[in-house]
């Protein structure tokens, strides 16, 4: 995700903390060791975050209807070449016309729920006025946004996040 004209992207692992249920993203550099920052997080009082297809879905409806972003790809959890040309398709669709999202949304929910095939990571281009960035969300909670707009975007994630918790229970 980093090179050309985007500028240096900064990596966040999400976090829910014990005490209070919010999601909290905390920053860590690429050459840090994973392993130990994630016992040095559990240590404070959180438990990692795992994004589930449910919990992508409501991201990726989130970032297409509030800042226009355009999904450059999803991954899943099995290698599957039919399913990722079918999805590659839709996403192509989508570059189209946006109404397409229902028909992709439809195709996510249907594999997580029928099939049980979760996604992987799913990477975002995002131009809006707001936020101009590329995104990228993985199923282990990891983020990875451009620098100037990690805050801003990590923080939008961690409420959507939240707000689909809240409903839950």
């Amino acid at each position: 995700m980093e090179g050309g004209i985007w500028m240096k992207s900064k990596y966040g692992k999400l976090f829910k903390n014990l005490s209070d249920n919010t999601i909290n993203c905390f920053e860590y550099g690429s050459v840090q060791e994973y392993y130990p920052f994630i016992q040095r997080i559990k240590q404070q009082g959180f438990n990692q975050c795992i994004i589930t297809s449910d919990v992508m879905i409501s991201i990726i409806e989130h970032f297409i209807l509030r800042y226009n972003a355009e999904i450059i790809s999803i991954n899943f959890m099995v290698e599957d070449s039919e399913l990722q040309i079918e999805i590659n398709n839709i996403l192509g669709l989508m570059r189209k016309s946006e109404a397409y999202w229902s028909v992709l949304k439809q195709r996510l929910l249907f594999l997580s729920e029928n099939d049980c095939v979760e996604m992987k990571e799913v990477e975002f281009k995002i131009c809006s006025g707001e936020l101009n960035t590329l995104l990228s969300v993985k199923v282990n909670g990891v983020i990875v946004v451009g620098e100037f707009e990690f805050y801003e975007v990590s923080n939008i994630i961690s409420t959507i996040i939240e707000d689909y918790l809240d409903c839950k229970y």
